[in-house]
């Protein structure tokens, strides 16, 4: 019996289905004074996919008439990927940091330097297109698929999958300090047990009229983005030589971020854009599993709602069988897997690193040549004159 065999239990799948209920409960309760909603991590994206799907689904079946209020959604980032600096310890709260000033700005409606660094890099390393295009799912990403329009000045809510509290605690902290309006909804992994006090995240959480829930297991959590659904890429040595400059201080970011999001995975990028690299793509089967995934979570939740109860259960078993027998075959767990197929995507930014690695959590690093990396922070210094 592998890992996810284990893992992917009916308990499980139906503790995680309720956790996907009481989201879109707390959701439905308020967007309508917080109607801007943060996805900070790669873990919290299918329980906002399932709930909003699933909600979907129970209103089109005619079990709940509920439906989800007008609201922006915005994944930023927060991977504070390991980087070597004179900060130690305290560089991912520092790294944190700097992705909440970038939301602060965008939120708030002012353009600041974190801001300003993150479109640059969308644009330069990314090559995103400005212009609008015809909704398709296979479509090059415009900047509006990571930077939507959000209410300015309004609230926001944020959703986050919590193992020790370390990470939400850092944002969240950091939130409070630069005076964001946000109202947060945790998920804790193996009912708290390893959550640290230390970190005051129950706290926190009551202080800002949020909610917490525990559930026996996040299974999406730290694995492959054939799981979750989300590559997440981060540049150590852009952060370094970004670091260097004395704007970021002014603005009390102490070391600033570096990477992106890419969500649906990068396969589905329009097909005339990249047909050499999408024929590389159907050779791996990973790239398709987040869609059982999702699958799974979504009849998980309407099995929880009351939808003909025995075949959504079953039917989220299926999906729970599909997903075990693929991982038998292919180890979803496996980085060098991940790093296989999913460094792939890196074809297709318009600044190509000269070396990919990947961490223990799946997280795609790219490498720059030296030249590159000075070149880019110059011409950002011209841009932002």
């Amino acid at each position: 019996m592998n890992i996810l065999e284990k893992e992917l239990t009916q308990e499980n799948i139906l503790e995680y289905g309720m956790a996907v209920g009481q989201f879109s409960e707390f959701l439905k309760n308020n967007l309508s004074t917080h109607p801007n909603l943060l996805i900070p991590s790669r873990g919290a994206l299918p329980f906002y996919k399932a709930a909003k799907v699933g909600t979907q689904l129970c209103s089109m079946y005619g079990v709940s008439k509920n439906s989800f209020p007008k609201h922006n959604t915005i994944i930023v980032p927060f991977t504070a990927d390991y980087v070597k600096s004179e900060f130690g310890d305290e560089i991912s709260s520092c790294i944190r940091d700097y992705w909440v000033s970038v939301y602060q700005g965008l939120v708030d409606g002012k353009e600041n330097i974190s801001t300003q660094f993150y479109r640059f890099i969308l644009k330069n390393i990314v090559g995103l297109d400005s212009k609008i295009h015809q909704a398709n799912l296979f479509k090059k990403p415009i900047e509006s698929d990571y930077l939507p329009k959000l209410e300015i000045g309004s609230g926001t809510l944020f959703i986050d999958t919590v193992i020790s509290g370390r990470a939400s605690s850092e944002i969240l902290n950091s939130m409070k300090r630069r005076d964001v309006d946000i109202k947060p909804f945790l998920i804790v992994d193996e009912g708290g047990k390893k959550l640290k006090p230390e970190y005051g995240v129950r706290e926190l959480v009551e202080e800002l009229g949020g909610e917490i829930i525990t559930v026996p297991r996040i299974f999406t959590e730290d694995r492959s983005p054939a799981f979750t659904g989300a590559t997440s890429l981060v540049f150590p040595d852009l952060m370094i030589e970004a670091s260097k400059l004395s704007q970021f201080k002014d603005l009390g970011v102490k070391f600033p971020g570096a990477g992106v999001w890419f969500n649906p995975p990068i396969k589905n990028f329009k097909h005339d854009y990249l047909e050499d690299v999408m024929s590389e793509f159907s050779k791996y089967p990973l790239m398709h599993v987040s869609s059982s995934v999702e699958s799974l979570l979504n009849y998980s939740f309407l099995s929880i709602m009351g939808l003909d109860t025995k075949n959504s259960l079953q039917t989220a078993m299926n999906f729970r069988d599909e997903i075990i027998n693929r991982d038998n075959t292919y180890e979803f767990d496996n980085i060098d897997m991940t790093l296989k197929e999913y460094s792939l995507s890196l074809k297709l930014l318009r600044l190509k690193p000269s070396n990919v690695g990947v961490s223990s959590s799946h997280v795609l690093r790219g490498y720059f040549l030296d030249s590159q990396i000075t070149q880019f922070v110059r011409d950002f210094q011209t841009f932002i004159k």
